[in-house]
């Protein structure tokens, strides 16, 4: 769980628009780094701005979530934010702090996190990528995810299979 966040001006583009990629959970194909496979949240002028979010198996995208105009005109010049937040299966897609949509699929967990441009030249700064992981009771469990997230219990024993920890059984 983290969130990807950064920004991006378009300086310049080619006749069908420059666009800023962010790409997660990257792998890189076998026998080829370009048939990367994961996800990329992109923003583009095209056709007066648009964003879209996508999966890619061996460098062809399959399928996209979103693929619509922006809240507002891509200008050439102008710097905006962009965030991506990734919460376990969820990922939230945010420009200029304007919540775009979201997106839920299992296929990819872990891997890497790039930047591309496409058909343009871009300037990215302020690039960084902040954990999400939150662990109130120190047993290396996501509370996320922990079934008794306030009380130490790496094992996530649950006897009576009620959902909460032995160790939330036992307080009660």
């Amino acid at each position: 769980n983290y969130v990807l966040e950064g920004e991006f001006t378009i300086l310049d583009e080619v006749a069908s628009g420059g666009s800023a990629d962010f790409y997660f959970y990257l792998q890189e194909g076998e026998n080829n780094p370009r048939n990367f496979s994961g996800y990329s949240f992109s923003v583009s002028r095209y056709a007066g701005g648009y964003w879209a979010a996508l999966k890619w198996v061996n460098g062809a995208y399959i399928s996209y979530w979103y693929s619509q105009a922006t809240p507002f005109p891509i200008n050439l010049g102008e710097n905006y934010s962009i965030r991506v937040e990734v919460n376990g299966t969820r990922t939230s897609m945010y420009l200029n702090d304007v919540f775009l949509g979201e997106f839920t699929d299992t296929l990819y967990s872990e891997g890497r996190i790039g930047l591309a441009t496409g058909q343009g030249h871009i300037h990215f700064d302020n690039i960084k990528v902040t954990s999400l992981f939150s662990d109130s009771d120190n047993d290396t469990i996501d509370d996320s995810i922990d079934n008794c997230p306030y009380d130490y219990n790496p094992d996530q024993a649950d006897v009576d299979q009620d959902g909460a920890g032995n160790a939330c059984d036992l307080l009660n």
